[in-house]
Order: C-alpha cells, then sequence, then structure tokens
C-alpha cells in the first residue's frame, strides 16, 4: 500500500483517499467510470475491495465519506451483485448481503429493469441527502468505493510518496474528472491531499502547468488555481493570503476585469488555454471547474 499514487493515473484512474472518523476504515473513490469488474480490479490493485453495506453502521460510515470528500452527486459501484444466483445478493468476497428492503431504493432491486445479472449502485435519492442501493447491469460505469483493511496501516502523509507530478520540489494532482467551485476546489484539497489549489506566481510555474494538462489531453478545460481578490476587490491574493504581485504575462489581455457592474462580480482566478497558451483569467467564484492541488504533505525535500 506505500505505492498508492502511480502510474496508474497517467491512464486516467484518479483516486481519493480518506478515513472514516468513526472506524477509521481506509476508504477510496476510483475517479474512472467503470465497469462493476473494473472496478473490483481497480481495488485489488490497491490491497482492499469494493465496499458493501450489511448494516445501518456501515451505510452512514459510507455517507460520511462520500460527503467529507464532496462527492455526494455521483454515484458508485459497491461490492454487491447477484452474478452468481439471481436476487442472492453477495459481496465481492462470497458473504451473503442481507435484504434490507430500508437500504434499496424504491421498488428495488428490480432486477434492473430485466437485466441479469445485477450490480449495485449507490445513488443519492432525489431532493434529500439519503443514499440508496439500485440493481443495475453490471456493464454500465460508474465510480467506485474501494474499502482498505484497518491492517494497512497507511495515513495521508504515506499516500504520496511517489509523486508523479513533481516540480520545484513540490507535488501537484490535476483533478481533472470533477467540477467544483472554488471554494469546494480548495476544500477539497484540503481534506483530500493536506493541500490548497495550486497557485501560480511567475511564467516557470505557469509554463509546468501548461505542460502537465497538455501531457494529460486535458486542454480544453478550465482549471482553478489558488488566487483570488474575494478580501478586497483588486487585491490578488494567493489562497494562504499572502499577497500576489500582478505579473501582466500570466494573464489574458484585458484581464483580471473582475466582470464590473455584473450582479456576481469574477473574484476567482481559473488556467484556461486559448490558441495553444495557457494563461489566467478571473471568473466568478460560485461557477464550477476542474481544478489543480499542490500537495503539502508530499514532498519534503
Amino acid at each position: 500500500m506505500s505505492n498508492v499514487v502511480n502510474s496508474e493515473y497517467m491512464l486516467s484512474v484518479q483516486l481519493m483517499f480518506g478515513i472514516s472518523k468513526d472506524t477509521k476504515t481506509k476508504y477510496v473513490i476510483v475517479l474512472e467510470d467503470s465497469t462493476f469488474e473494473n472496478a473490483i480490479q481497480h481495488c485489488k490493485e490497491k490491497g482492499g475491495f469494493l465496499a458493501t453495506i450489511s448494516n445501518e453502521r456501515d451505510r452512514k460510515h459510507t455517507e460520511e465519506f462520500i460527503k467529507q470528500m464532496y462527492m455526494s452527486d455521483n454515484t458508485f459501484w459497491l461490492g454487491i451483485s447477484d452474478r452468481n444466483k439471481e436476487r442472492f445478493f453477495e459481496s465481492v468476497n462470497g458473504e451473503v448481503i442481507p435484504f434490507l428492503p430500508s437500504f434499496w431504493a424504491k421498488d428495488q432491486p428490480d432486477n434492473g429493469g430485466g437485466t441479469d445479472p445485477t450490480c449495485a449502485r449507490l445513488e443519492k435519492e432525489i431532493g434529500s441527502n439519503k443514499y440508496f442501493l439500485n440493481d443495475v447491469d453490471c456493464r454500465k460505469t460508474h465510480y467506485g468505493i474501494c474499502e482498505i483493511p484497518k491492517e494497512d496501516k497507511v495515513d495521508n502523509h504515506d499516500l504520496f510518496s511517489d509523486c508523479e507530478n513533481e516540480h520545484e520540489d513540490y507535488c501537484y494532482e490535476l483533478l481533472a474528472a470533477l467540477h467544483r467551485d472554488f471554494s469546494t476546489s480548495n476544500k477539497a484539497c484540503e481534506n483530500w491531499y493536506d493541500g490548497q489549489l495550486a497557485k501560480i506566481s511567475n511564467l516557470n510555474k505557469l509554463l509546468y502547468f501548461s505542460e502537465l494538462i497538455l501531457n494529460k489531453g486535458k486542454e480544453n478545460e478550465d482549471y482553478w488555481v489558488g488566487l483570488t481578490d474575494r478580501d478586497r476587490k483588486g487585491l490578488w491574493k494567493f489562497i494562504e493570503g499572502t499577497e500576489a504581485p500582478f505579473v501582466p504575462e500570466l494573464w489574458f489581455d484585458n484581464e483580471p476585469n473582475n466582470n464590473v457592474g455584473e450582479k456576481d462580480e469574477e473574484d476567482c482566478v481559473v488556467a484556461t488555454f486559448i490558441d495553444e497558451n495557457l494563461l489566467l483569467e478571473d471568473r466568478k467564484c460560485s461557477d464550477s471547474y476542474k481544478f489543480i492541488c499542490v500537495i503539502r504533505s508530499g514532498l519534503n525535500r
């Protein structure tokens, strides 16, 4: 488990780690739309298995983890299926999963509307904050939630011992699978990586991020970076509060313009490509974009 961040990232398999506050169980969210079988394999490669829900405690901990990871709008595979015997649900480890009607969505399980076999996904009920199981075709694609056994003693400081995206003694993660507003993006960096939104203070750093994004083929997206003037208009600061010098070469022409006169002014900053050039532009903080995290605990050299 020491090598949890590796070349898989280059194959677009991104991972988010968390620890249940109550049980210290380690969970992993695989940020790739995967079939049920592929999700099982991703979990095995991490030394774990697709998580299951067999009692109220399990459900509570799983829901808390999803909320902690700011993933409440997503749907996830769990390690429950009737692949061996129709309507006889088992975990991926072969354990019988008791049928508890309160855990399933209304009128579920329904055999995937006529599909056999079926696998269980966890989905949020429309109009509420509760999650329920639904059996669907195992060939559908969703994110997955893996559970890592307690005996594998891994903490957040071990997770990034092997950094794929290192620059000037810092480690970076490009979150190209998610869209979040500015504040939620920064909270996600804090929760997942003990970090913050990455800051761009000079051309060297901007060129590094340009190369990173191009190498991953993600240049058609915009990315939040840790720069804002929310506290005082025109006084730009990095996310940790230090004043950011204005470097015109980092910005598009006529930027930042703060969207003056509009109801929601542009107080936060994205890095975006135009004509193959990565430059900065201010946007509304409530907008949702992908984001780049810098990991505080990753490299201490």
